[in-house]
């Protein structure tokens, strides 16, 4: 993932921006409210100056950035996955590449990524009028 990233990156796909000296400063005030890294922090911040979404697993951070943003702007991996699994971006065959990648990380998120992967392809079908009742994992 850190290899695609920074090939879109070079490409000019995907932007790298930067906040300001003021920004930062709110990011000490934030820090004295919670045990919250200054990179979540920082992207928080980012995310509330430039109106667009916060994304992260952080439970801290997520309950912080609530505080801050409307809760439509915060968002998880697992939302995000969800979202491209609806929208045919990713495939059943991606789930257990993420799942293993994530868990090489030591993030081990399978069960939400799990949920979403399912939940995203319930709304699809939904949405295309087939299902009308809840998929549900098997155990």
């Amino acid at each position: 993932m850190q290899n695609r990233l920074k090939q879109e990156m070079k490409s000019g796909a995907i932007k790298a921006c930067s906040i300001e000296l003021e920004d930062l400063q709110d990011v000490e005030v934030l820090e004295q409210r919670k045990r919250v890294s200054k990179g979540e922090l920082s992207s928080i911040v980012f995310a509330k100056r430039s109106q667009q979404a916060f994304m992260t697993d952080d439970k801290k951070a997520t309950k912080l950035a609530l505080t801050i943003l409307s809760q439509n702007k915060v968002q998880s991996t697992s939302h995000c996955c969800g979202w491209l699994y609806f929208n045919g971006w990713l495939g059943d065959s991606d789930k257990d590449a993420i799942v293993a990648e994530l868990a090489g990380l030591q993030r081990s998120l399978e069960p939400h990524l799990t949920n979403a992967y399912l939940e995203g392809l319930r709304c699809r079908l939904l949405n295309q009028g087939i299902v009308t009742q809840t998929l549900k994992p098997r155990i």
